[in-house]
């Protein structure tokens, strides 16, 4: 294991817990609140970044950047399903 590999999961996790309130709040009150203008390209660069992370044998920030990934993905999903008609 190296020591980038630790210090990239460990601001993924911190990213990741800072999503986990917005998908709450947004699950919660029933509103999607990040526009897909935002959520989307955020999630699809996060999962190219995996791929690169995979190619590095980075394992630890995969892991965690995928679930980041998953997030954002989750947040544009809650804009699709609670948009207001």
């Amino acid at each position: 294991m190296i020591w980038q590999d630790v210090v990239l999961m460990i601001a993924n996790l911190i990213f990741f817990v800072s999503l986990l309130a917005q998908v709450r709040y947004g699950h919660r009150k029933k509103k999607g609140l990040i526009k897909l203008t935002t959520s989307i390209p955020t999630a699809l660069g996060i999962y190219a970044i995996c791929i690169v992370y995979y190619s590095l044998e980075l394992y630890l920030s995969l892991v965690m950047s995928i679930l980041t990934a998953g997030l954002w993905t989750l947040i544009s999903y809650q804009r699709i399903l609670y948009k207001k008609p």
